[in-house]
């Protein structure tokens, strides 16, 4: 080899490096990447007189690599078979006969619990779909809350009749208008969400999210109705607590404003198709720009998770 191939072959390798290293900012799930980067810096810094590029390189995969490191556990990018509680081959035991196996459990053991009321009039009535098996939509109906599953989305359950059988349906459902906090540069001061999402202030704005839909939420009915028949567009709503004529409850809240407006969720972007739908049209989403006031508020004055997950006050 001359010492122009050679060097040629030095500085290729500082340049894989630093294009590793810029791919494991965005790629820094695949720990893979941030080692390669690493490898080919060391290699680059050894022989290559021009030293920054595999240095950066070795810097950014060492960075990506230790934020892959602190969830836990390097497990993307190499070829480590997962059973399905999670446990990976390497984590056998190989001895078996050591082992104390239990019984094995019934089907009923690991069966989920529905709080849903008309469910529970008659448990052994229903079947229990839990993956949408007969294509059933909760769009323009009511249904009941079971759970509430992260900042944004809700576990729910209705009863459809399908052939003949009585069937729970179960679905979780992203909550209209209820965007991601990592999205939002106001809550991440301008942090990259993927970054942001392995701060303590991230699981800060989840937690409080999530407990406050259990309270006002969890247990209750709620009605996901339409509200722009142009655009497809929906709006989840919940019972005031005032009563009709006949005693019946009004629909009359929408359920987004409650959270936005009380500081426990960071409001949608609009997509662009709404965007240039709306452009088109010459019209505006007053119901947008009504939350879009409310989370700026609450903002400003501190309400919720605006001021409770904070730099200072995150745990």
């Amino acid at each position: 080899m001359t010492n122009k191939q050679s060097e040629n072959l030095k500085n290729g390798l500082s340049i894989v490096s630093i294009c590793l290293g810029i791919a494991a900012v965005f790629l820094w799930e695949f720990s893979v990447i941030s080692i390669l980067a690493i490898i080919f810096g060391i290699v680059g810094l050894i022989f290559n007189k021009n030293k920054w590029t595999p240095g950066i390189g070795v810097v950014l995969g060492l960075i990506f690599l230790l934020v892959r490191i602190s969830q836990g556990h390097i497990d993307r990018g190499f070829s480590v078979t997962q059973s399905e509680n999670n446990t990976s081959v390497a984590d056998v035991p190989l001895v078996l006969s050591n082992l104390n196996i239990p019984p094995t459990a019934s089907p009923d053991d690991n069966k989920e619990i529905y709080s849903n009321p008309d469910y529970l009039k008659n448990p052994s009535g229903y079947l229990v779909d839990t993956t949408n098996k007969i294509m059933s939509s909760p769009y323009g109906k009511t249904f009941w809350v079971e759970d509430a599953t992260d900042y944004g989305h809700l576990k729910i359950s209705y009863v459809v009749e399908s052939n003949g059988e009585q069937i729970l349906e179960v679905q979780t459902i992203a909550i209209p208008s209820i965007g991601d906090p990592a999205n939002d540069q106001s809550i991440t001061n301008g942090l990259i969400s993927s970054l942001w999402k392995t701060t303590s202030l991230s699981r800060c704005w989840n937690d409080g999210a999530v407990e406050f839909l259990k309270a006002n939420f969890q247990g209750k009915n709620l009605s996901l109705f339409l509200t722009n028949k142009a655009t497809n567009e929906y709006a989840l709503e919940y019972t005031d607590g005032q009563e009709g004529e006949h005693g019946e409850g009004l629909l009359l809240k929408d359920a987004a404003y409650l959270i936005i407006s009380n500081g426990y969720g960071s409001l949608a972007q609009p997509s662009l198709a709404k965007a240039l739908g709306q452009m088109r049209t010459n019209t505006v989403d007053n119901n947008y720009n009504e939350l879009y006031s409310a989370e700026g508020v609450a903002s400003l004055a501190k309400k919720g998770l605006w001021g409770t997950c904070t730099a200072t006050n995150a745990k």
